[in-house]
């Protein structure tokens, strides 16, 4: 099930554990691609290590900017394979918790940014 944000869909809630899109909770982490397309469920295979493996079609995405939410207390962290990946990639790349990335995303989406994201929405 794939949702898409738009000007009238929208990142409602977030609190941990739940992520409320376009009308829709959602208690899974989440993706969304640069032209705004949710997918979910989605999770690391990890816990609270995000790694290449855990988004291999969205890093190959055109976007502007990467946000990587962390988590409402930043408890998710970044493989150092995928770091090293991510530095040679045209994108700048953001690590926030997970509530300062939703407001990122939101600000940028609307200063015509093409940015894509994954949100781990526990700790």
């Amino acid at each position: 099930p794939h949702l898409k944000l738009s000007p009238q869909v929208m990142i409602e809630r977030y609190s941990q554990g739940k992520i409320t899109i376009g009308g829709k909770l959602i208690r899974t982490d989440v993706i969304i691609l640069p032209d705004g397309t949710v997918k979910h469920p989605w999770a690391t295979k990890k816990r609270h290590l995000l790694t290449a493996q855990d988004v291999p079609g969205l890093l190959k995405e055109k976007m502007d900017v990467l946000i990587i939410g962390t988590g409402i207390n930043g408890q998710m962290q970044t493989s150092m394979a995928l770091k090293q990946e991510l530095k040679g990639m045209t994108y700048k790349v953001l690590y926030l918790e997970t509530r300062s990335a939703i407001k990122r995303l939101q600000t940028l989406r609307e200063e015509g940014k093409k940015v894509g994201a994954c949100f781990h929405i526990g700790c």
